[in-house]
């Protein structure tokens, strides 16, 4: 998305952004982050603060693409241990599904198991498979975090370039 979109180097982007991504990840929520995630937008990445300060909290709320990815890879790793037969339109109801879950996931830890528990039981899978997925829930929340983080910042970075008002000096300078 940084080079085909919003058509910036994503290395300035990485170097810049590494000490959000550890303390997303060690905070285990990018709503956590959300301080250091509009300082270095901010700062940094030379995005204005009037968008800073409406896309990133807006994107920690809404927008999962960590659990939007973790719901469908599980799901799907569930239905094929499971031998369930799972169609074009069981693919398609998955999708929906996935993604109203992750756009009204609350958010706290341990909203992935809710909301896999929800889907599993909507798309006839047994749900006490999920128990395969509980003693690794706190490490994908915390990577989850970390890529719904980055999906916020990147966005930052569209909305300001199109507005024209990212400032490309501040972005380059490593």
């Amino acid at each position: 998305i940084l080079i085909v979109v919003v058509r910036l180097n994503p290395i300035p982007f990485f170097r810049k952004y590494v000490p959000n991504l550890k303390n997303t990840f060690l905070k285990g929520s990018a709503v956590a982050a959300i301080p250091l995630n509009m300082r270095i937008c901010r700062r940094q990445l030379g995005v204005p603060k009037s968008i800073c300060s409406f896309s990133i909290p807006l994107g920690a709320t809404i927008n999962m693409d960590g659990n939007c990815m973790c719901l469908t890879i599980i799901s799907l790793f569930f239905v094929r241990i499971s031998g369930i037969a799972f169609g074009m339109n069981e693919m398609v109801v998955l999708m929906l599904l996935v993604v109203i879950l992750s756009l009204g996931a609350p958010i706290a830890p341990g909203t992935l198991i809710l909301c896999l528990v929800t889907l599993m039981s909507q798309i006839g899978i047994d749900i006490s498979m999920i128990s395969m997925v509980i003693g690794i829930n706190f490490i994908l929340e915390m990577l989850l975090g970390m890529v719904n983080s980055v999906g916020d910042a990147i966005v930052a970075l569209l909305v300001a370039r199109r507005e024209e008002t990212l400032d490309l000096d501040v972005y380059r300078r490593i």
